[in-house]
């Protein structure tokens, strides 16, 4: 199975926070996709999230929870990756010596 990535920018973040229609394309395709949120994104969103929910007439602290979720799911996503990785070298590595 190949794998695929994308790196979420902070206007799709933002989008997925504020919105429906990213926030359902981003969960559709979460089993076939790893998602990848950049520090400086994530910093960028927390900056204007809070004034861009209370312009809605958003509760802020929702939103900011839901900026949080979505960057905890990246990074668990991350590690896994990481790990299925990790082992995979070991064991192409493993086969090779043989």
């Amino acid at each position: 199975m190949e794998c695929r990535a994308l790196v979420l920018d902070a206007n799709i973040l933002i989008r997925a926070v504020l919105g429906q229609r990213v926030r359902r394309i981003l969960e559709a395709h979460a089993d076939n996709i790893s998602f990848f949120i950049p520090e400086s994104a994530y910093a960028e969103v927390e900056e204007h999230l809070v004034a861009l929910v209370v312009k809605r007439g958003g509760d802020p602290a929702k939103g900011l929870a839901s900026l949080k979720g979505m960057a905890a799911l990246a990074q668990s996503l991350a590690k896994i990756l990481r790990r299925l990785r990790s082992r995979t070298s070991e064991a192409t590595r493993g086969t090779r010596s043989r």
